[in-house]
């Protein structure tokens, strides 16, 4: 709660302006009553015919017109009043949202291997839009429901302190209710707030597995497994509500009992005028709804930590480890890359490489092969930092790569995937991506390099918009702007991770053909299962369960017999 409340004052004069308004509306609302009494009292006092006191129009219409202006300075305080938090409010969650945004860039990858994409979207989005809400409009309610509840009891003080007694009594009776039901509702928010984080997991997996799930007519189990974890959160957040909407009508029994007493006990035994009792009985009643309302605030405000603590929770992770660079940007490295006795674990007691030693020279091409498992991605993962290793060193041109700042490091490597990557904008929007300073030549000059022809047949060509999932692509064209993007970077060292693997014959000797170009007298690491991106490759590394094997070319390999040659038997043999 500190913490959360720290964001506030950043914004201290702004809520000093909501809290001076907020008084000032609540003085003014706090008038009426006594303005009423005023009137109803003269009105009164002249049908008594005991007094001597004559009707006097022109007092009631002063009343009258200062009752008016009450309500309506009241409602233009309280409009000031919101309108300035609703700034305040604005604000923080835009400050939260860009520091979000800002440790989601900083965070290691292996946090995002644990935790699902819908989780992360609902902490972002959800989370944020409820502190948003409280913010907005439950934390000023919840301050000028003290402030109402607070000028009412000083001025039924002065009206008659001892019907107070009751008043205090029954308010203590409902805090005491609040407090119960808000423990066991913040439980319930809580766990609804991480419910709803995996409904929002497992339909961003619907919503991107729609063809799989097609295929193997999964459609009823995708039914039945979302209605169950609907379910599940119906189930939460109805004890949750249930639990709040006993509030209002406990409240309102309550109070009407305390209603009974006060009228009974403040006319027969006080002799209160009904001018004076009526004010105390709206007083009552300027107490009672902002008790109901607090009570309802109050579980807001639980909502909102519970998705604040949420959010807390990714902003306290450990960003990937910082920079140390020894050397300055600006040196020049040609891409010979050492490992030296390397080993890495995703987690502490399992290793996935183990003492890994190699030598490669600037412009060599390395093909990476083994079974599923082996490690083959996870060590060129290594090079870029993408994760730190547990033991041993990688160097590029003789320095080691903790000594050069990730920055400067990655921008030494280019990356074709097998999943590529494309977002929602024009080809050279996708294609300037590794470069935002290049211009439209520059662009057109890569998408030549990477056999990209068919961008000239499009309608727009360059300006041509790729929509989500760039769906209106082929495969094999995502795969061709993806070395555009390559090329136009100009990068030292090549990864290319099955980069052919998901495209038809026809298009992999075209992909082939530009990837060819891209790695001419560039070291090149390939993780490929086709046997046209192996056979010319200089070295072969043969992984099998975090270890090396096997090391040498195609023909040495073949005449060993061994693990290698295994491998091109039952998974090459039929190329």
């Amino acid at each position: 709660m500190k913490r959360f409340f720290s964001y506030l004052l950043t914004q201290k004069k702004k809520l000093i302006i909501v809290l001076s308004f907020a008084v000032l509306s609540t003085i003014a609302s706090l008038l009426t009553p006594l303005i009423i009494a005023k009137a109803i009292l003269h009105v009164e006092q002249s049908l008594d015919t005991r007094l001597s006191v004559t009707f006097d129009p022109k007092l009631l219409t002063i009343y009258i017109i200062v009752l008016i202006v009450a309500y309506l300075l009241s409602f233009l305080f309280k409009y000031i009043e919101q309108y300035v938090m609703a700034g305040v409010s604005e604000t923080i969650c835009l400050q939260m949202r860009n520091e979000l945004a800002s440790k989601l860039q900083k965070l290691p990858l292996n946090y995002y291997d644990k935790i699902e994409k819908g989780e992360l979207l609902s902490r972002a989005t959800n989370d944020i839009e409820r502190i948003n809400e409280t913010l907005r409009q439950g934390l000023i309610q919840f301050v000028t429901a003290m402030l109402t509840i607070i000028g009412s009891i000083i001025l039924m003080f002065f009206i008659e302190w001892r019907l107070l007694i009751i008043v205090i009594i029954t308010i203590a009776l409902v805090l005491f209710f609040t407090g119960l039901v808000s423990k066991k509702t913040y439980k319930y928010f809580n766990k609804y707030q991480t419910e709803l984080g995996s409904v929002n997991g497992y339909i961003e997996e619907i919503f991107t597995g729609q063809m799989v799930l097609k295929a193997f007519n999964q459609e009823p189990n995708v039914i039945n497994t979302f209605d169950k974890m609907n379910t599940d959160l119906f189930n939460i957040s109805k004890k949750a509500e249930t639990a709040i909407y006993l509030i209002s009508p406990s409240v309102r029994i309550v109070n009407s009992i305390s209603y009974i007493f006060i009228g009974f006990i403040g006319v027969l035994y006080f002799k209160l005028p009904l001018s004076t009792l009526q004010a105390f009985i709206q007083y009552t009643d300027r107490i009672a709804d902002p008790t109901i309302e607090s009570a309802y605030i109050l579980n807001g405000i639980q909502q909102a930590l519970s998705a604040a603590s949420r959010v807390f929770e990714v902003l306290d992770q450990l960003d990937e480890v910082k920079d140390t660079p020894k050397y300055d940007e600006y040196q020049n490295f040609n891409g010979n890359v050492s490992l030296n006795n390397v080993s890495f674990g995703y987690y502490p007691n399992k290793t996935i490489l183990n003492n890994i030693s190699l030598n490669v020279s600037q412009g060599s091409k390395i093909a990476i092969v083994g079974p599923t498992g082996a490690g083959k991605t996870t060590l060129v993962n290594l090079l870029m930092r993408f994760y730190e290793i547990s033991s041993g060193e990688i160097l590029i041109d003789g320095i080691n790569i903790q000594d050069i700042s990730k920055a400067k490091l990655r921008s030494l490597f280019g990356m074709v995937l097998q999943d590529t990557w494309l977002f929602n904008g024009t080809i050279s929007d996708n294609i300037g991506y590794s470069n935002e300073n290049a211009n439209r030549n520059e662009i057109i000059t890569a998408a030549n390099q990477a056999e990209a022809s068919f961008i000239k047949n499009l309608p727009e060509q360059y300006d041509t918009k790729l929509n989500e999932d760039a769906t209106n692509i082929s495969q094999g064209q995502k795969q061709l702007l993806t070395i555009a993007r390559v090329f136009l970077a100009n990068p030292k060292i090549i990864i290319l991770d099955e980069a052919t693997s998901s495209v038809d014959t026809k298009t992999e000797k075209q992909i082939v053909k530009a990837m060819n170009k891209l790695m001419e007298n560039r070291t090149s690491f390939i993780i490929a299962h086709r046997l046209s991106t192996i056979r010319d490759a200089d070295t072969i590394l043969v992984m099998d369960k975090g270890d090396i094997v096997e090391i040498g070319t195609h023909d040495e390999l073949i005449a060993k017999k061994g693990f290698y040659y295994s491998l091109y038997n039952s998974q090459f043999e039929a190329i």
